[in-house]
Formats: C-alpha cells, structure tokens, sequence
C-alpha cells in the first residue's frame, strides 16, 4: 500500500515545485494551475508555433527546464 504525503504542481513548466495541501482536478485536462507556463530556449518564432500547433513533437530541450539548466534552481518562481 502506498501512502501521498506531499502534494506539488509546477506553475512554470519544469521549474519552481509548489507544494499544495489539496488540487483542483479538471477533468481531460489535470491539475489546475499546472504547466501553465513555459519559457522556450533559442526558439525562431516559426518553431515556437510549430510546438504550440503539435504538442507530441514537443520534448523537455524545447524549454528550460531544471534537467538541462540547474543554475534556474536559485531563481524563486513565486
């Protein structure tokens, strides 16, 4: 048996963990408030469209994320 003791989403796609007592789940989308943002590293404005327009071609080095760039680690995202 496994048990839930915290609870985090992630605002900003990949970085600043926030720790939640309790979520709002919508339904065919998830948790509200998560991956709401994203910041997108050396992107042309065509690719960036090209992301949004086809999300399963999207991959984790398509944005910073704290896997590729730990110094974003130090920044507070709050």
């Amino acid at each position: 048996m496994f048990k839930i003791e915290n609870l985090f989403y992630c605002p900003v796609k990949s970085l600043s963990f926030n720790e939640s007592n309790s979520f709002k789940i919508i339904k065919n989308k998830g948790i509200e408030n998560d991956r709401i943002f994203a910041f997108v590293q050396n992107q042309e404005l065509h690719e960036i469209q090209h992301i949004i327009q086809n999300p399963q071609s999207r991959t984790l080095y398509n944005f910073l994320t704290l896997k590729n760039t730990p110094d974003v680690n130090k920044v507070n995202f709050i």
